[in-house]
């Protein structure tokens, strides 16, 4: 499912509630009782749209930020 930015919503409140629910999402699909590999293979597509979310605001938040956290969640994502 893609995400999407509400209209009348502040970019920023969109930015942290799209990333909270990916967040919320991947850790789901961890705990859950069903499938590891489907688990394990879901989660990673949600660090890679969270990659993709953090790809949008790299000017606003500088290469230095951006780069720290795309290693984070890359890393977490092997």
């Amino acid at each position: 499912m893609a995400f999407r930015f509400k209209p009348a919503e502040p970019f920023a409140q969109g930015f942290h509630r799209i990333a909270a629910e990916q967040i919320e999402r991947a850790l789901g699909e961890l705990s859950g009782q069903g499938d590891r590999v489907k688990a394990v293979h879901e989660t990673r597509k949600g660090l890679k749209r969270l990659r993709a979310l953090l790809r949008l605001v790299r000017p606003a938040i500088g290469e230095a930020a951006y780069r720290a956290q795309n290693v984070r969640l890359r890393d977490a994502g092997r």
